[in-house]
């Protein structure tokens, strides 16, 4: 799954000079300023990398690529470097074997309930947001009032 970066001034660019000659392009992207370049350059690339990886062949040659250059960093590491990296996954393992039965069983059950209340609130928001929009294509607004519309309901 691609990354997805939060750029809307890039993006805004890009999709403004997209239908652009390559001269009007060239001129655009010469008067832009040295951050909105910056950024610009950052979109651009995030959707050529799309562009590339959307292509079979490609994704596996990064893939390999990726695959080498984890080996590589992986080997350079010292053990206690990565002694320090599995720090913090250790202390958290070690946490959780302490733990007696009641103590873990209180942890689901809060954490079951928090999820269960995250999806009651989305089912009544889903529910209002339905009926708003099947109501909306009946109504009009009139003088400032909200009216039904005569004839035939749309669903």
């Amino acid at each position: 799954m691609p990354r997805e970066y939060n750029n809307p001034i890039g993006e805004n660019i890009y999709n403004r000079i997209k239908e652009y000659d390559i001269i009007s392009r060239k001129v655009f992207l010469s008067n832009l300023s040295t951050e909105h370049r910056a950024f610009y350059n950052k979109y651009s690339a995030v959707i050529r990398k799309r562009n590339s990886l959307a292509n079979a062949d490609n994704k596996a040659k990064a893939n390999e690529k990726a695959r080498e250059g984890m080996k590589k960093l992986r080997e350079l590491r010292t053990p206690d470097e990565i002694k320090e990296q599995r720090k913090p996954y250790d202390a958290k393992y070690y946490q959780k074997t302490k733990m007696t039965r009641d103590e873990a069983s209180s942890i689901i059950q809060k954490q079951f309930r928090n999820n269960k209340q995250k999806i009651e609130t989305l089912k009544i928001t889903t529910d209002i947001l339905n009926d708003i929009i099947d109501n909306s294509f009946n109504k009009k607004i009139v003088n400032g009032e909200v009216k039904k519309k005569r004839g035939r309901r749309i669903k």
